[in-house]
């Protein structure tokens, strides 16, 4: 796995109208499933080839409305593809990233629309964990995998969780580092960090888009793994030192790794 920082986006999305191939064997990928049958399915493809988008994808939560909706990586770290997969009409795309989306709409010959960029706003700027700060800490854990340790205050388990999964790592030869969910109360969270002998640095809310395409904020507490290869699914909910140990070990002996 190639990790970017989101600041390189800009030049994909620079590029969009000049980049694009056909495979000489097209094959049938789980993004051509979810499309199957979508209005402008060619026109979509094309505009994901384009951005680099990968052909795996995660489930979305269904939107306000009840359509479906996919989360999928692209190339660059940090950015990803919200495809929404309405009724009727071609499905509008978005790349999202920590502090911008870029949305882009088919015309009716079924060609992309030039991206249109809108700022994203956070109750964390100025001190969150963003995508920058998530890669800081990946090459900083390297070789070893780097575990993040989603938190909130307001989850009575999920303080509590905190020395668990910081002994857990450390037998597993792994780096932990905490992130809180946003919006919460920040001056319970820094009460309850300090209880637990969580480091200042847990206080930083969740704005990385690595972590909410993941949904690591299903729940708190929540963990999940990057290594220099790959990442874990996410593991909500609170375990006991053993329990993390076990997870942790999982992981590592994985022949994927």
């Amino acid at each position: 796995m190639t990790l970017r920082c989101t600041r390189a986006f800009g030049v994909v999305v620079g590029v969009f109208f000049a980049v694009g191939c056909t495979p000489d064997r097209p094959r049938r990928t789980p993004v051509d499933a979810i499309l199957s049958g979508v209005e402008c399915h060619d026109g979509v493809r094309e505009a994901l080839r384009s951005l680099g988008a990968d052909e795996t994808f995660l489930p979305a939560p269904p939107g306000p409305n009840g359509m479906r909706g996919a989360w999928i990586p692209t190339s660059t770290f940090g950015a990803w593809v919200a495809l929404t997969l309405p009724d009727r009409g071609p499905p509008p795309l978005a790349v999202v990233t920590s502090d911008s989306i870029f949305e882009i709409r088919m015309r009716q010959d079924c060609t992309a629309e030039a991206p249109v960029r809108r700022s994203r706003t956070t109750s964390g700027q100025g001190f969150s964990f963003d995508d920058e700060y998530l890669h800081r800490q990946i090459a900083a854990a390297a070789p070893a995998p780097l575990v993040v340790y989603v938190w909130s205050p307001h989850m009575p388990l999920a303080p509590d969780g905190w020395p668990e999964i910081e002994r857990a790592a450390s037998d597993a030869g792994m780096r932990v580092v905490p992130a809180l969910i946003a919006h919460g109360d920040r001056a319970f969270a820094s009460r309850e960090a300090h209880r637990v002998g969580m480091p200042d640095d847990g206080l930083r809310e969740i704005t990385s888009i690595e972590l909410l395409a993941r949904q690591a904020q299903v729940h708190a507490p929540s963990i999940v793994i990057f290594s220099r290869s790959r990442v874990s699914a996410v593991l909500p909910g609170y375990r006991t030192e053993e329990g993390y140990r076990r997870y942790l070990g999982a992981f590592h002996a994985d022949p994927a790794e």
